[in-house]
């Protein structure tokens, strides 16, 4: 595997835990701002330039 490939690799990883982690805390400061309830959650994509990140 080269190292082009693992640093980009580990670049996608990193951007798609941190907007996860975004994700998830924006949707924990909804649910306590409106009364513990929820629409729904479903998967998002994010078109980088690297590639699609499935969230």
């Amino acid at each position: 595997m080269s190292l082009q490939k693992i640093l980009s690799d580990l670049i996608k990883e990193v951007v798609k835990q941190t907007l996860e982690s975004i994700m998830t805390a924006e949707m924990e400061v909804f649910i306590k701002e409106h009364g513990g309830t929820k629409n729904g959650f479903y998967e998002r994509n994010l078109d980088t330039t690297l590639e699609n990140l499935k969230t």
